[in-house]
């Protein structure tokens, strides 16, 4: 579910302090109000692994006005991608620009190399009627040769409610997939015709439920979301299109409305069509001024990532 206020964006890439280890958890909606003051938002990321660990750093400037202009990512001391914020006058994200490791092959070190490039970055422009978010633009850039892969548009009832939201994947001709958090090309294909994906959404008293189509506008599956008495979800339920169970979302906030904890059930993996993080219990702590600062995740009970936030 979005938000009315559609500050989409600096939730997702302020949750990114937390979803590097956490995936799929949201619930803190960041503003220019929370932020003001602060030059930069600092946090540490520790994988877990046995007697191994791992740890990111990452760092998010923000502007006098309590946007975050740019964010970088570490791992150890090197930069690994960086990505860049323009905003409306009102505060509305109007575009992002995220710019990652393009590996290539070295034949004198026989060696994968890493390089981020200027002229090679995927980017999101956003568009809205008021404060609504009413389309998403994709947009991948190589070597300065830009091009549109696709489009998000969303629909919203007289009360501001999001009612139906279509992915429309418009890039044809030869294309290809990138590897899972990789800018490495996994596979290429001939595309020629538009590809739309397409999710409806029903709001009662107490529940939303939503429904998934594919291209031939069959139905691929539904999420059953249960909401609190401020409108927040508590639980989610995701199906496959005969209505069994796929994966459980149960959410506890605390008494300002602050997500605290995340637990997630897979009923039925061999129906994830999807990615998934490892973790199924998260949980966020917060400072005295209601502050996201510290977040862990665990796997059958064991802590399995940490991540603590600075702000400065």
């Amino acid at each position: 579910m979005i938000t009315t206020k559609m500050r989409l964006l600096i939730t997702i890439t302020l949750i990114t302090l937390l979803s590097n280890s956490f995936g799929q958890i949201s619930g803190y909606d960041f503003t220019r109000n929370n932020l003001k003051g602060f030059k930069r938002v600092t946090s540490t990321r520790t994988n877990y692994n046995g007697r191994d660990c791992t740890s990111y750093n990452s760092i998010y400037l923000i502007n006098e006005l309590g946007d975050i202009v740019r964010s970088e990512h570490y791992d150890k001391k090197e930069l690994t991608n960086w990505t860049k914020y323009e905003y409306y006058d009102n505060g509305l994200l109007k575009y992002e620009e995220s710019h990652n490791e393009i590996f290539s092959y070295d034949e004198k070190t026989k060696k994968e190399t890493g390089q981020i490039k200027d002229d090679t970055y995927h980017g999101k422009i956003f568009e809205y009627n008021g404060n609504l978010l009413t389309k998403q633009i994709y947009v991948t850039c190589y070597d300065g040769s830009k091009s549109y892969n696709y489009v998000i548009l969303y629909e919203y009832d007289n009360s501001g409610r999001l009612i139906k939201e279509v992915n429309v994947d418009g890039n044809l001709g030869v294309t290809g997939d990138l590897k899972p958090n990789s800018s490495v090309i996994d596979t290429m294909y001939h595309k020629d015709n538009v590809t739309k994906w397409t999710t409806t959404y029903l709001y009662k008293a107490d529940s939303i439920i939503s429904t998934n189509y594919d291209n031939n506008n069959e139905i691929q599956g539904y999420s059953f979301t249960k909401l609190n008495l401020t409108k927040k979800p508590i639980g989610i339920l995701d199906t496959d299109p005969k209505k069994n169970k796929i994966k459980s979302i149960t959410r506890t906030y605390d008494k300002k409305g602050n997500l605290t904890q995340e637990i997630v059930n897979i009923i039925d993996i061999d129906k994830i069509t999807y990615d998934m993080v490892a973790g199924d219990n998260y949980q966020l702590f917060y400072n005295d001024k209601f502050l996201p600062i510290l977040g862990l995740t665990k796997e059958k009970g064991e802590l399995i990532s940490k991540q603590i936030v600075r702000y400065k």
